[in-house]
């Protein structure tokens, strides 16, 4: 966390999308398909990267553009999905994945109210379940017609 933020990033959540195509593009689906034990610990380092990103008290900060941060929270989401299916390969990707990664949302959203300069937002919680749902209905379909699913 510290050096993302030396380098004046946005908050970790940038990785997210960053270490999702990077594990599609280096063919490691499969390999977590196989070695089971490896996308649970990539699903649980994502999940505190993510927590420990949107759970910190952050300095108001200018956005790029209007909605980057709901951007932010669509990829990052979008991201757990693919962990999340990666992990358990042999199902596709049922309500058993995506519904803990729903209430994973709302319960960032209500401790977000918690913290100073974060506040609850139904706009993230919208983000959040569409960054699943571009993960099921976009992304998934591409990774099975490559045959990389």
């Amino acid at each position: 966390q510290m050096l993302v933020w030396r380098a004046g990033w946005t908050p970790a959540t940038v990785l997210w999308p960053l270490l999702g195509f990077a594990l599609v593009s280096a063919g490691l689906w499969r390999r977590l398909a196989t070695m089971r034990h490896c996308g649970f610990a990539l699903l649980g380092l994502a999940l505190l990267v993510a927590s420990i990103a949107m759970l910190s008290p952050s300095q108001p900060e200018p956005f790029l553009f209007p909605g980057e941060d709901k951007l932010w929270h669509l990829l990052t989401f979008a991201v757990l999905g693919f962990l999340a299916d990666a992990g358990w390969p042999e199902k596709g990707f049922v309500p058993a994945k995506y519904l803990p990664l729903c209430t994973y949302g709302v319960g960032i959203e209500i401790l977000q109210n918690y913290i100073p300069n974060r506040q609850f937002g139904l706009d993230d919680l919208v983000a959040d379940g569409a960054g699943l749902l571009l993960y099921a209905v976009l992304i998934l379909p591409l990774l099975k017609r490559w045959q990389i699913r």
